[in-house]
């Protein structure tokens, strides 16, 4: 029984990620506080979901920085229009005084400029936005399959649970059986 606990043990370890300096703790050393914690095990067991691992939140990170550099990827390859405008002023036969005719702002010269900057080719983006796809697609295969492990381990330790439970209840039983049984047998020979 201890060992089967301890393999549990470390089953739980594993599953929830927690450090694995904890799956070589003695197990029978480990103070439960029973109905709590066993009710607190059921709930969670009734969620229909899993909570997310630390494996499971990192590939969604992961994710969801190759969305975003996809983002930047197809904001370069778009068109950039632009709007400029300059203004001068033009100093007109006095050398001795240009600053002061520009700030005086005589003569002054306006010119505006719109324009599109239009990236050709687009070979490397291409390429690049390509390369973020396969990693996006590959990212989301590996969490879907983290995901269901995650749901698999759930399921499987939710059953045990389960099945721990029926052994403690039946084995409550049995021992208040034997205490009775050994109530009467004292009774019979005192």
């Amino acid at each position: 029984l201890r060992k089967k606990l301890a393999d549990v043990w470390r089953a739980l370890v594993v599953a929830l990620d927690l450090p694995e300096h904890l799956a070589g703790l003695d197990v029978s050393r480990i103070r439960l506080v029973r109905e709590s914690k066993i009710r607190q095990s059921q709930r969670l067991c009734q969620e229909s979901n899993p909570p997310d691992s630390k494996s499971v939140k990192a590939l969604e990170q992961n994710l969801a920085a190759l969305r975003s550099e996809k983002e930047a990827l197809v904001s370069e390859a778009k068109p950039d229009l632009f709007f400029e405008a300059r203004m001068a002023s033009n100093g007109i036969d006095d050398y001795t005084s240009p600053i002061n005719e520009a700030l005086a702002y005589k003569n002054p010269i306006l010119t505006f400029t719109m324009g599109l900057d239009w990236p050709l080719g687009l070979g490397s983006e291409k390429a690049a936005l390509l390369d973020n796809f396969q990693a996006a697609q590959k990212l989301k295969i590996a969490l879907d399959i983290r995901r269901s492990e995650a749901r698999v381990g759930w399921t499987n330790a939710c059953a045990e649970l389960q099945r721990l439970e029926e052994k403690l209840r039946a084995s409550q039983k049995i021992l208040s059986w034997q205490k009775k049984r050994l109530a009467h047998e004292e009774g019979r020979f005192a």
